[in-house]
């Protein structure tokens, strides 16, 4: 390539830059020679990406949080003031790079939130956040697992002095009625899940694939114990008496 090439190839790029630069708002560093000048489109559209996607998803979940308590519990099924206890439990262990963007916590938090509570594919939630289908899949499996983590710090089985408490508060619930010695109401239901591969032994009573959940919780209704796994087709009687017994 001679001298001349060289020069019109330069222009060509520097065109190219100042035309990109005005459609998409992107002010590049530039010495001003245009023998130094090089472009990276691919390179400076994701920094464009990067860092102009925040602001809409920060004002996307500015409008949900400033929705009424009521509202907002009916959305995501918690209260605000629960979103901030989840939030203080796993800011510490939140890592910010879940994928090409980094995620905020309290994005993390409702996005997950709202696919649980909600039917919607993570296409759907991802649209609602302004994210991609992956990264709302990789956001919930993050919130997911961060969960169980500390589970055990907040559901857990009463110590001896808490068990008495929890009595006197199921006898102040009913009075002279109250059955004695009562520390804990257990129940179980099915959670719907897609057909298995072997489904027979998920198809459960009322007509469809499940497997079983059992809790256990006190007068105030916090839960002490969760048991989830067991196949649908167990009838609930029969499923309270094996976890009972498992857990003896």
């Amino acid at each position: 390539m001679n001298d001349n090439d060289h020069n019109h190839l330069n222009k060509v790029i520097y065109m190219g830059t100042a035309i990109v630069k005005e459609v998409i708002g992107i002010a590049l560093e530039s010495d001003g020679s245009d023998s130094d000048v090089e472009y990276n489109f691919l390179e400076d559209t994701y920094f464009y990406y990067n860092q102009r996607r925040p602001s809409k998803i920060a004002a996307r979940v500015s409008t949900y949080t400033k929705l009424n308590d009521s509202d907002f519990r009916s959305h995501f099924r918690l209260t605000k003031g629960s979103v901030e206890i989840l939030i203080k439990l796993m800011y510490k262990d939140w890592q910010q790079n879940l994928g090409r963007i980094p995620t905020d916590i309290k994005l993390g938090i409702m996005l997950s939130l709202w696919y649980l509570a909600t039917k919607e594919t993570f296409r759907e939630v991802g649209d609602r956040f302004d994210v991609s289908r992956g990264q709302a899949h990789r956001i919930c499996t993050k919130f997911n697992t961060l969960l169980c983590t500390h589970v055990k710090k907040i559901i857990k089985w009463p110590t001896r002095e808490e068990m008495v408490n929890i009595v006197n508060d199921f006898n102040r619930l009913r009075g002279h009625l109250s059955f004695p010695n009562v520390f804990g109401c257990v129940d179980g239901t099915h959670i719907e899940i897609p057909k298995p591969m072997n489904g027979n032994s998920y198809y459960n009573r009322k007509g469809y694939y499940s497997i079983v959940i059992q809790a256990i919780c006190d007068a105030k209704m916090y839960f002490l114990d969760i048991f989830v796994g067991w196949l649908g087709l167990l009838v609930t009687a029969e499923f309270g008496e094996i976890v009972l017994f498992m857990r003896n």
